[in-house]
């Protein structure tokens, strides 16, 4: 009696979490899944936007799809994948007609051969270290009009102070046919990094020392030259990336350990990566990024990816790379240091995020409409057998994409409704509700049996008095 009494009550207790109302409670907000409705089942997917980063927890354990009568639907969170073009490099066929001498200048003379298409630009094949040349190019359509290609090329390599060094000359559109690849002063005087030292000694004592710099002449080697082409690409089932929003942005100075510090917030969106905008030239710095992480009660700033930012901006020749890369990081906080060393700091005018998108891939049911809600802080991560089944039909059928609507308040939502049955059952007010229930039913049970004893004794002394007469 008491076991069905206690089970009738867990029953009544746990069964009403049932309907809608109930299990939409846990989650602070939802959105509405703009699919029309079908007569006939459909595989349909939204991507996982910037409102959902920022209130789910990692690995979006807090997600549910429901539809209007509060079923759960199973789904499958995936990376999003589309077609990215690229820019691809082929080689255009030429051959080299002359090699001159004009003082202290070389010239090339390079032609294409004749099912050749027009070049996009030049690679050089040098195998020196520490130079500097000035390249002027002239362009022909028939080898005998010529005009400038490329006035002021730089072909350089600063591997002496750091890794910088550029081998290339990106040539304007044209119809050129031949080519005059004029390198300026080809041999190079430069200082011996090495001294010549002549000691004078007289009676074992040094009465003179001289010093003399060797001055040595290095002739520029070129190895070849590559004219080359580009044209676009498409490749199929690139991972997608976006562009996303930097919600904050502060900057400061440690003079201390001579480097700028970039405070940067963001949504919690999956980041793989930061641009640096700046209107500053000619600098070369190693920059990291950093994600908090905390111990005990402290907050430890960690590296999670490192690179060198550069721009090189010398008459035509421009260069650049302002981006630093990182593994996938799911944070609200970020910190973009730059050593700076002795040099000024950079004049930082923005930073863009970049990162994975995702989405949410689900079977919908004929005639039902769907809402995603999310923003839990304590539901468990829901075990699926989507994964398995999505990808066997996917092989089939591709997803229908369908866009998600604004982010609502959800009016169910009660705080502590997402507690788990674990922590439920060890919270105080609901072990006094237990032991007070529990109480009145071993109360009524007690009640109950005294009731039957004294009606036995009844029946007992009842029957006593009948056998005396």
């Amino acid at each position: 009696m008491i076991r069905t009494a206690a089970l009738l009550w867990f029953a009544a207790f746990f069964g009403a979490t049932g309907n809608a109302a109930e299990k939409a409670a846990p989650f602070r907000y939802f959105k509405t899944v703009n699919n029309r409705p079908s007569r006939q089942e459909e595989m349909l997917a939204f991507e996982l936007d910037s409102d959902i980063c920022a209130s789910t927890r990692d690995r979006f354990a807090d997600l549910r799809i429901l539809d209007q009568s509060g079923r759960e639907s199973p789904y499958e969170i995936e990376k999003s994948v589309g077609t990215k073009t690229e820019k691809t490099r082929a080689d255009v066929a030429s051959d080299v007609l002359s090699l001159k001498e004009d003082g202290g200048d070389i010239e090339v003379r390079v032609k294409l051969r004749k099912d050749s298409l027009s070049a996009d630009g030049l690679t050089f094949a040098i195998p020196l270290r520490d130079y500097e040349r000035r390249v002027v190019v002239y362009g022909s359509e028939d080898g005998q009009q010529w005009s400038g290609a490329i006035t002021e090329g730089l072909l350089f390599d600063y591997s002496r102070y750091m890794d910088v060094r550029n081998l290339e000359l990106r040539l304007p559109a044209n119809k050129y046919r031949e080519f005059r690849i004029r390198v300026e002063n080809v041999v190079q005087e430069k200082e011996s990094p090495f001294l010549e030292m002549t000691r004078t000694k007289q009676r074992g004592e040094e009465t003179q020392r001289v010093e003399r710099t060797t001055i040595e002449r290095q002739p520029l080697r070129i190895d070849g030259i590559r004219l080359w082409r580009e044209y676009d690409e498409e490749r199929a089932k690139i991972e997608k990336t976006t562009d996303y929003a930097v919600t904050d942005m502060q900057v400061t100075q440690d003079a201390k350990l001579k480097r700028t510090i970039i405070q940067v917030k963001s949504r919690r969106e999956p980041l793989t990566r930061f641009t640096l905008r700046t209107s500053d030239r000619n600098f070369a710095r190693s920059v990291s990024v950093e994600v908090p992480v905390i111990e005990g009660p402290r907050t430890k700033w960690t590296s999670v990816g490192r690179s060198n930012v550069m721009r090189f901006s010398f008459r035509s020749f421009k260069k650049e790379e302002l981006t630093v890369s990182f593994p996938e990081q799911r944070q609200t906080d970020y910190r973009i240091v730059i050593q700076d060393d002795d040099n000024p700091a950079l004049k930082i005018d923005g930073v863009q995020a970049a990162g994975n998108t995702y989405r949410a891939v689900f079977l919908a049911e004929p005639d039902r409409s769907y809402n995603v809600y999310y923003g839990a802080a304590r539901v468990e991560a829901p075990q699926y057998e989507a994964t398995t089944v999505l990808t066997a039909i996917q092989r089939k059928f591709e997803p229908e994409s369908v866009e998600l609507g604004k982010q609502v308040a959800n009016p169910a939502f009660s705080e502590g409704a997402d507690a788990s049955l674990v922590e439920t059952l060890n919270r105080p007010w609901f072990l006094v509700l237990a032991v007070c229930v529990m109480v009145l039913v071993l109360g009524w049970a007690l009640f109950y049996a005294g009731m039957r004893v004294r009606a036995a004794d009844g029946e007992a002394a009842a029957a006593k008095d009948v056998r005396s007469e």
